[in-house]
């Protein structure tokens, strides 16, 4: 009866060892990755099918690009030596050209001979290089419309300095003092005027430029589009999750301002999310009774919620400040949150932010319905 037991759990142990089996040798034939043992100078013992189709009948070191083959080789060395998981990245040559590969290499328990896995990156990092470019594309925009407040604020300011000199001048030349010299630098002074008068038009052109007049918004759709654009910015590791009405109202706004804004608000809730979490992009049909029971206005409140470190209360009494940024300096300008208020007193709506520390961030823009924007500007109200 013992022995009876015996050769039935040894019976069953194997078949789990054969289960085991098959299921590593499916994993082996099948996986994409590029799985091999390999010996310290990068020579193919033993390799899946997606490590033979890569290399080519070729050692595996010869496939590495050169820059990048002594480094290849010494992590190798190194893996061998200390018998610990190393983790690097290299260039490799495949029928597509040169491809990024990021490798994990351990001894396999013998003397100089290592198990290698190898995963395509390629794609991460261009993903990576795009959303690098993005972020500059809209730092740079907020520039531009940061110069072009800048330049009208001037312009005017200058204008107002100018009439009184361009008048005075006007009613001098209209009367002739009878010294030649003195008409002539008059009348140098008058040209002189006409000029600055010209160089005012001109700023104050290139300031409309930033401000262009307002086009009619599909949300739903612009939505869709906002939360494509987006997610390329982010990590795995952060979920974007965006749900609006389809039956929400038509919107006139300046064009492409409102995308910039919501990215913006996007990206700063991923920075306030280092861990992951989930961000939540919401549009919603209101009316201003909920906030201003003076005005019976219908509006449209777009919120971004994350799931991040929150603020307190002097950061959120500070957050729509010009320039003020809690980021270190490579990754924030201190105008995210200030051109948000900026865009939504420029639509006659208002900003909101929400915020606990520990918790989370919500901010709701809330922008008014249809082609005549009435909601009166009211300053940002916090909570």
């Amino acid at each position: 009866m013992a022995n009876d037991k015996l050769l039935a759990a040894l019976e069953a142990s194997e078949q789990q060892r054969q289960i085991a089996q098959d299921e590593l040798a499916r994993f082996w034939t099948l996986s994409d990755e590029f799985i091999a043992r390999i010996d310290a100078q990068g020579a193919l013992l033993s390799a899946n099918p997606a490590a033979h189709k890569l290399v080519d009948g070729q050692p595996l070191v010869a496939r590495i690009h050169d820059q990048d083959r002594p480094a290849f080789l010494d992590a190798l060395d190194q893996a061998c030596k200390e018998r610990q998981t190393k983790k690097f990245d290299s260039r490799i040559q495949t029928q597509d050209g040169f491809r990024h590969f990021r490798w994990s290499t351990a001894c396999d328990g013998e003397a100089d001979i290592l198990f290698i896995i190898g995963h395509d990156i390629s794609e991460l990092l261009e993903r990576q290089s795009r959303n690098r470019a993005e972020e500059s594309r809209l730092a740079q925009v907020q520039k531009m419309e940061m110069l072009g407040e800048l330049a009208s604020g001037v312009a005017h300011d200058f204008n107002n300095l100018l009439v009184p000199i361009v008048t005075v001048l006007d009613i001098v030349q209209r009367r002739p003092s009878g010294d030649p010299e003195f008409d002539q630098l008059a009348a140098g002074a008058a040209k002189a005027a006409d000029k600055a008068r010209a160089m005012v038009r001109r700023i104050l052109d290139f300031s409309k430029n930033q401000n262009q007049p307002a086009k009619r918004h599909v949300l739903p759709s612009l939505l869709v589009e906002v939360q494509r654009l987006a997610r390329q910015m982010l990590p795995d590791t952060i979920e974007l999750v965006a749900t609006a009405d389809e039956t929400l109202p038509e919107l006139w706004l300046p064009p492409q301002q409102l995308e910039v804004t919501l990215i913006n608000l996007i990206l700063n809730a991923r920075d306030a999310m280092p861990d992951g979490g989930t961000i939540k992009l919401t549009a919603s049909r209101h009316s201003t009774d909920d906030y201003a029971p003076d005005q019976d206005q219908e509006i449209v409140e777009i919120q971004v919620t994350d799931q991040g470190c929150g603020m307190d209360a002097d950061t959120l009494s500070r957050a729509t400040q010009r320039f003020f940024t809690t980021k270190t300096r490579d990754r924030g300008t201190g105008l995210g949150l200030y051109m948000a208020q900026r865009f939504a007193e420029q639509c006659s709506g208002r900003l909101h932010i929400d915020s606990e520390v520990g918790v989370g961030t919500k901010i709701a823009l809330h922008l008014p319905v249809g082609e005549q924007t009435l909601l009166k500007r009211r300053p940002t109200r916090k909570r």
